[in-house]
């Protein structure tokens, strides 16, 4: 689709933004501002069961001005003005100040009684100038992106001032207008979620057919009309006459670990000395790019190389990443384990039907079993629960067999999955185009709706 442009354009006076339509003026927020603030520290205190919506940066998500409030924290409120200078009310702006810079939502009518944290900033127009949803849209465009991200300061930490909110450059066109490119970006972003929707649905559905594969495979074999037996175990069943179920432990060399040292937030350089993140394991292949450089009088400190054949595990994650592993191919003799990190040697069977082992459903169970009781943000798996888990071990000439054939079927799911990835980051960028192009004056979609309702 394509859109027409204004009848004249005039210099902005902003260098990054360029020219604007001639009736449309740019101003700093702080005009249209009735009241700016954050919230206040030592809420933390007042968490409860119950109680008011406290807004967390969580809640406010990168890339739309709607609150995600499917996970939210409730507070006691405490007594003091402070609960009434950090009270929101619908319509209100809201902004991260920490973390993900410039994360924006607007309070809708059906909030009720909610409060914002010390990372969050609120914005409070002047009535019947400028519309929230107009601010909101322009925080996430080009224009508000480039800005808030170059107000960021600080070291390790990044955040953003108060003052910095309030100089935010506001393109103005007339209310009227506001009303109406709100309206066509309203709906013209919800067709593309939708078709985002769609395409991750589908990336979900072809995961799910990834895991069952392979734990089919693994548990069951290749061959359904082999005589069975029972496994001695209930979360494997019947197995394959052939098949033996054990502990972990029976087949597994050694386990090593590394050690955490100072280092940068880069990759290595070649041939530099570099310590692994736990991302490395993340997606359930071994990256090993994903490493930080060590910081050089931190180097006589480094210990356990990653080395070829073994399988890197994550000892200490989020309840979804603990137990998460890959498979290392190669020695990198330059990047090194820290102490979250295990390198698991395995011995007498095949390291790639180890390696698919781990991405089953019954290694996700087993590993959620042995962290049960422990802490719901941060959990970690002794090395003892690890080797007591419960692995099939086939023949060695049937591993290979289902080794190869996971490497087929797992290779044919995987590009279908790239490409629904592709297709969404593809959306995606539509998305963010298409609301840079309209808040900026690019572009003229005020016909548009009339166009659609006619069409309609």
């Amino acid at each position: 689709m394509s859109f027409p442009h204004y009848d004249f354009y005039k210099a902005s006076g902003v260098d990054w933004l360029g020219v604007i339509p001639g009736h449309w003026d740019v101003v700093p927020l702080k005009r249209n501002i009735a009241f700016l603030t954050s919230g206040s520290r030592g809420w933390a205190d007042h968490y409860s069961e119950d109680g008011a919506i406290f807004i967390r940066i969580g809640n406010l998500t990168r890339d739309r001005s709607s609150l995600d409030l499917r996970n939210v924290q409730r507070v006691a409120v405490p007594e003091g003005i402070e609960g009434e200078r950090t009270k929101v009310e619908p319509g209100d702006i809201l902004f991260s100040i920490t973390a993900y810079l410039g994360s924006v939502a607007v309070v809708p009518e059906s909030i009720g009684l909610a409060y914002v944290s010390q990372h969050v900033a609120l914005v409070r127009l002047k009535r019947g100038v400028i519309l929230p949803e107009w601010i909101a849209y322009l925080a996430l465009s080009s224009v508000g992106k480039t800005y808030l991200e170059a107000q960021g300061y600080g070291g390790t930490k990044v955040q953003l001032s108060l003052e910095d909110i309030s100089r935010l450059p506001i393109v103005c066109p007339p209310l009227s207008e506001q009303v109406a490119i709100v309206s066509f970006l309203d709906r013209e972003t919800a067709k593309i979620d939708a078709l985002v929707e769609e395409q991750q649905r589908l990336i979900d559905l072809l995961n799910e057919k990834r895991q069952a594969t392979i734990s089919r495979a693994i548990s069951k074999g290749l061959n359904p009309l082999l005589a069975n037996k029972t496994s001695g175990t209930a979360i494997y069943g019947p197995v394959p006459d052939t098949w033996v179920v054990l502990r972990l432990r029976f087949v597994v060399g050694k386990i090593e670990s590394g050690t955490s040292v100072n280092s940068i937030d880069i990759p290595a350089p070649e041939n530099a000395i570099g310590i692994l993140k736990t991302s490395s394991v993340y997606s359930g292949e071994f990256d090993y790019t994903e490493n930080k450089a060590v910081l050089d009088d931190e180097i006589s400190r480094v210990s356990c190389p990653v080395k070829s054949g073994a399988l890197i595990v994550s000892r200490m994650n989020t309840p979804d990443l603990v137990g998460a592993a890959g498979l290392s191919l190669y020695d990198r003799p330059n990047i090194y384990l820290p102490d979250r990190l295990w390198q698991v040697h395995i011995k007498g069977m095949s390291p790639e039907f180890v390696d698919y082992w781990t991405k089953s459903e019954i290694y996700r169970y087993q590993i959620k079993m042995a962290c049960a009781g422990t802490s719901s943000s941060m959990q970690n798996i002794s090395q003892d629960q690890f080797l007591n888990l419960y692995i099939t071990r086939p023949p060695i000439s049937e591993q290979n067999s289902i080794v190869q054939y996971l490497e087929s079927t797992v290779a044919e799911i995987k590009a279908l999955m790239d490409n629904a990835t592709d297709a969404v980051a593809l959306l995606q960028e539509r998305r963010a185009a298409l609301i840079s192009a309209a808040v900026t004056g690019k572009i003229d979609v005020r016909d548009a709706l009339t166009r659609n309702a006619e069409a309609a």
